[in-house]
């Protein structure tokens, strides 16, 4: 099956749990970025700094405050191609979004109940060489009425979790499909540790089995602190599917559940100054041909302009 316009391959994509809203998915952070065409940049693998390995156990720990806001951009580009009968068609899908984490409170243990809210959103999708379609939430004349949904959300908080001092969740309350699809919190190891030190968290997601039903998958992110570089712990990480479905319409929504990256946390503040993720993966049997994903991620806390 060959996709032959833009709204086919829309569909398609809706259908595997691709959509652009999943795509603007709340999470935390990125950095400043021109809307760009999507690169797949080489993956090296890293070596523990062997200065900082001789540090001292270090303690990671977020560290929240009651009415705390930290205010984030990310920025997420990706390139999904379908190929069948020696047809390519390609859709660039590319957003710049604002968002901020409020801290509702915080327990005498640490516990804080956390609130995410997405602020802003600018989009640009295109297939193959049509003109792009273009979606900004400030803008009254970008608005295509698809992205309502995206609209709607912006300004409201989506749902609530509360996570203790490690960013383990321990409960969650009105929580959007966006907030369970994407962690808020990288989870933090419960001993102090030095470099070269791994740990790992264990988790469940959904996906759409059919049109009606869903499945839960079980996950794996694998942490490795392989660098002290003053204050900032540098953080890799990758993540494991371990029921390994065979569905491959599940298999294409799990490309970007399970991307690898590195985390930037600073000790000292007790938050994540930055995180980059990224996923290059190929499945097949999707509607009759390959689907090939390439995802790239960027988070950055930022200073809110007044």
């Amino acid at each position: 099956m060959v996709f032959r316009s833009y709204e086919m391959v829309q569909r398609c994509l809706a259908g595997l749990g691709l959509t652009l809203a999943f795509l603007c998915s709340v999470s935390l952070s990125a950095e400043n970025s021109t809307l760009a065409d999507a690169q797949d940049p080489p993956v090296e693998a890293k070596i523990p700094d062997v200065k900082s390995s001789l540090v001292k156990p270090v303690v990671l720990r977020y560290q929240f405050h009651p009415n705390q806001f930290m205010h984030y951009e990310v920025v997420h580009k990706m390139v999904i191609s379908l190929s069948a009968k020696e047809v390519t068609e390609t859709t660039r899908n590319q957003s710049v979004s604002k968002q901020h984490l409020r801290v509702v409170s915080v327990d005498e243990n640490g516990d804080a109940v956390i609130e995410p809210t997405l602020d802003h959103v600018r989009m640009r999708s295109q297939f193959d060489d049509n003109p792009p379609t273009l979606f900004d939430s400030d803008d009254v004349n970008q608005q295509p009425q698809e992205f309502e949904k995206i609209l709607e959300s912006i300004g409201e908080p989506q749902g609530r979790q509360r996570v203790d001092a490690t960013g383990k969740i321990i409960a969650e309350r009105d929580t959007t499909e966006s907030m369970n699809t994407v962690a808020l919190l990288m989870l933090l190891p419960q001993e102090p540790v030095k470099v070269g030190a791994t740990w790992d968290d264990d988790y469940t997601v959904r996906v759409r089995a059919t049109q009606k039903l869903e499945r839960s998958i079980k996950l794996r992110r694998k942490f490795t602190f392989t660098q002290l570089d003053g204050d900032i712990a540098v953080i890799d990480f990758k993540t494991l599917d371990l029921d390994n479905p065979q569905d491959p319409q599940i298999r294409v929504q799990l490309i970007q559940m399970t991307p690898s990256g590195t985390i930037r946390f600073d000790i000292r503040k007790g938050m994540i100054v930055s995180k980059t993720m990224h996923s290059n993966k190929v499945e097949y049997e999707v509607a009759g041909g390959a689907m090939h994903a390439i995802s790239d991620r960027t988070e950055t806390l930022v200073t809110p302009k007044k």
